[in-house]
């Protein structure tokens, strides 16, 4: 990751747009999630600045115009999918553990 990068999210985490709040949600406490949460707002950023995006509210803005941007949206919106997916996972998994020790009772 480039000093640039490591700028940008450094800005980000300090003052979260809202595209970015409502795609990506808040800045995760655990550095694992962190790593994965970083990774697509650059992935967002980098559509954003490639494309000339300046929507505050959507975080990829309106439709595509052409095929390229077509194609580098989807990849963006393929990372937001693949971090919600995750995180859907661990969430999960915290359930499933939760349900596991309410089924065993109290430990001794």
């Amino acid at each position: 990751m480039g000093r640039r990068d490591r700028a940008l999210l450094r800005e980000r985490e300090n003052d979260l747009p809202k595209y970015l709040e409502n795609t990506v949600g808040p800045v995760p406490e655990r550095p694992s999630e962190r790593k994965e949460w970083r990774q697509t707002v650059l992935a967002i950023e980098g559509y954003r600045e490639k494309h000339g995006i300046r929507d505050r509210s959507r975080a990829l803005g309106g439709e595509p115009r052409n095929a390229e941007q077509r194609w580098d949206r989807e990849q963006a919106e393929r990372t937001v999918e693949e971090l919600n997916d995750r995180r859907r996972g661990r969430s999960q998994d915290r359930d499933v553990g939760l349900e596991r020790s309410l089924e065993l009772g109290p430990t001794v």
